[in-house]
């Protein structure tokens, strides 16, 4: 069965998928691709602060594509997100210690480590320049019995785009 979807994502980015699944398998196979086209990366703080103690302060998308094959459960493939002017924030909701603290201090500590984050952590650019190729994120995650097919999907690419934002 091949199923192809077109939508906006927060009503900012278009995006486009397509999942085939076997109806015949045995395990749980399939495949899904995709892109999400150009939009501001702050319209994805939504899922980020659902899973991460941060959100995006600046930056525009250009691209995200991805592609996957699900075997036994298992995704692998990869994910190139093409970005400009990324810069990430601490908050406190998720966050421990002095980070999650309110206040004056933990202001302070949210903005310290944002800053240092930002400096020495966070990709601003992908590619870097006009003349690199852009990086690509592996996708590599197996299903677990107490995640929906939702919850598969975003985890299946979120590790990626952790693994081409991190410096």
């Amino acid at each position: 069965m091949t199923l192809k979807a077109s939508g906006n994502l927060q009503g900012a980015g278009r995006v486009d998928v397509q999942f085939r699944v076997p109806l015949d398998a045995p395990e749980f196979d399939m495949t899904f691709q995709g892109t999400l086209g150009a939009m501001p990366a702050t319209a994805l703080n939504s899922f980020i602060e659902e899973v991460l103690p941060l959100r995006i302060a600046r930056g525009d998308l250009v691209e995200i594509g991805f592609r996957a094959r699900v075997q036994r459960g298992v995704a692998r493939g990869t994910i190139t997100p093409r970005f400009n002017d990324l810069s990430l924030s601490v908050t406190e909701r998720g966050s421990e210690g002095i980070l999650g603290g309110s206040g004056f201090v933990g202001g302070v500590a949210r903005s310290l480590v944002s800053f240092a984050a930002n400096r020495w952590m966070v990709r601003t650019n992908n590619p870097a320049n006009a003349v690199t190729p852009a990086r690509t994120g592996t996708i590599r995650h197996r299903f677990s019995p107490d995640e929906t097919l939702h919850g598969f999907l975003w985890a299946s690419v979120r590790d990626g785009l952790l693994q081409v934002v991190s410096k």
